[in-house]
């Protein structure tokens, strides 16, 4: 694979080329430099492994070809700055310290970013850099995770001789995420950006966390079909998730369920009353093994497996993860969309992506464009987006490499 491909597989190249030339011309603009690096930091699409991170378990995760770009510069100074489409972002790098009042901004990540490589013994320090997104705010492809990891990669590269590794980038993102931005996230979204590729991760040793490389999935894309609804305001309801997988573990003597007894777990599921709890245990163990089941498949390119494998998913987190709808809600956006989906197309593999209850839901299917040209009236041509798996995760761009 080439190294244009490698990154944005099969996007249009002359539509990236003015996208990184707009980028430039936008930071000589911003602080009237030209001598900058390039980075590109890509949404992540989890494929398997519905809220089992952050109970030790394991995911399948891909990294795709929407992405972050930044183009940055050291000055010399103790600040930070970035111009993003957000907003500017300014910190002071002589204070670090947990600020509730920036709970749930972007401030928050780039301090705790900082915060995070100060605390690991890595140097830090002052720079300009300007960035721009193609990943869709608010569609469950980890833009907040991608904007984490393009920071570290950025002070890696600055000021640390790009010798900090990529898990260990993906854990200091972590902590700015659930620390700093006060969202009580796992480490799915920042392991699968920092690796790059699809991903096989087993999260059951914390200090050792396991990721293998696993086949791609070649001339094969996906859509993500988002609601038109905001899931940013959701954080109790995913914190509730990892809340009541752990309470279930503490009725076996465990932290968290991948150290509780799973076979001392199933007799007691099988003989007493199902409550929300306990139907959220048995979805995370049975969706360990569809993770197992779908990196064999895919490593053997048995796709209907794979296939079957995310539709059991899908199942199962609509109905003992709970998480397709809102307590008590009646008519569930998540819900309609996969049942519309299923009515015109009953061979597709279709399931809840990411955290779920608002959102969007993953789709493969062998005639995408019927699917585009059904739904994009319902849910706008903008709903429904194309994506493709990359190989690199968060990097420094060669931009005469990618362009020559």
């Amino acid at each position: 694979m080439n190294y244009y491909n490698s990154l944005y597989a099969n996007l249009n190249i002359t539509q990236t080329y003015s996208r990184y030339q707009a980028l430039r011309s936008s930071h000589s603009d911003n602080f009237g430099v030209d001598n900058t690096a390039y980075f590109s930091s890509s949404g992540r699409c989890e494929l398997l492994g519905n809220h089992t991170d952050h109970n030790g378990g394991r995911v399948l995760v891909g990294t795709i070809n929407l992405d972050i770009i930044a183009c940055a510069n050291i000055r010399q100074d103790n600040i930070i700055c970035m111009h993003t489409d957000l907003g500017i972002v300014e910190i002071d790098l002589t204070n670090l310290s947990v600020d509730r009042t920036e709970y749930g901004t972007t401030t928050s990540l780039v301090r705790g970013v900082c915060h995070a490589l100060t605390l690991n013994g890595y140097r830090i320090g002052g720079f300009n850099a300007t960035t721009s997104s193609n990943i869709p705010y608010g569609s469950g492809l980890s833009s907040s995770a991608a904007f984490e990891l393009l920071v570290c990669t950025i002070l890696n590269y600055l000021y640390n001789g790009n010798t900090i590794r990529a898990s260990d980038c993906a854990v200091m993102s972590q902590y700015a995420e659930n620390v700093h931005f006060n969202k009580p996230c796992g480490l799915l979204d920042q392991f699968g950006i920092a690796c790059g590729g699809i991903t096989y991760v087993d999260f059951a040793n914390s200090h050792n966390i396991k990721a293998t490389a696993c086949q791609t999935l070649p001339n094969r894309s996906a859509l993500i079909i988002r609601t038109r609804d905001d899931h940013s305001n959701l954080t109790n309801l995913y914190a509730q998730i990892g809340h009541d997988m752990r309470s279930v573990a503490s009725m076996f003597g465990a932290d968290i369920l991948i150290n509780a007894d799973r076979i001392l777990f199933q007799q007691y599921y099988a003989t007493h009353i199902h409550t929300q709890a306990l139907d959220r245990a048995q979805h995370f163990y049975t969706e360990n093994d569809r993770v197992d089941e779908g990196f064999y498949a895919l490593s053997h390119g048995d796709y209907d497996s794979f296939y079957s494998a995310i539709n059991s998913s899908g199942e199962s987190s609509r109905y003992l993860l709970g998480n397709c709808s809102l307590p008590n809600e009646t008519n569930s956006p998540i819900c309609d969309i996969i049942d519309s989906v299923l009515s015109v197309d009953s061979k597709c593999a279709i399931r809840v992506h990411g955290g779920g209850f608002r959102g969007g839901v993953l789709v493969f299917s062998d005639n995408p464009e019927r699917i585009k040209q059904h739904f994009a009236p319902i849910y706008g041509q903008d709903n429904i987006i194309d994506i493709q798996f990359r190989q690199r995760g968060t990097t420094v761009v060669d931009i005469d490499k990618l362009f020559g």
